[in-house]
């Protein structure tokens, strides 16, 4: 998959705390047919979504979190609660999280 540099916004809606995007996205895909390779336009549909209340931090590491109850440091990849409150921790208070993706011909 190779990404062309273009995306539409598709839908843009507010629910509860949280603002939710859909992205259409324009890719070019490599296709291998019959012994050969192909290459195609395809279009890719990612639903996505952030915490309205909170700033996204351009320096943010889904591998060295901070937990919103405790303060605590921990790998979100490794551990969906905090290791030292038990909080759950939710990735979209700190930036945006990919809840879906579509790929339409």
């Amino acid at each position: 998959m190779e990404y062309r540099g273009g995306i539409d916004v598709s839908k843009i809606k507010h629910t509860g705390d949280y603002i939710e995007v859909t992205l259409k996205v324009f890719m070019k895909n490599t296709y291998y047919v019959k012994g050969k390779c192909k290459k195609k336009n395809d279009t890719m549909y990612l639903r996505m979504r952030h915490h309205a209340e909170w700033k996204v931090e351009p320096e943010f590491s889904i591998v060295k979190v901070s937990c919103h109850s405790c303060g605590g440091s921990f790998d979100a990849t490794k551990h969906r609660k905090c290791p030292y409150c038990q909080q759950e921790y939710d990735a979209g208070m700190d930036d945006w999280t990919v809840l879906e993706i579509q790929y339409k011909k």
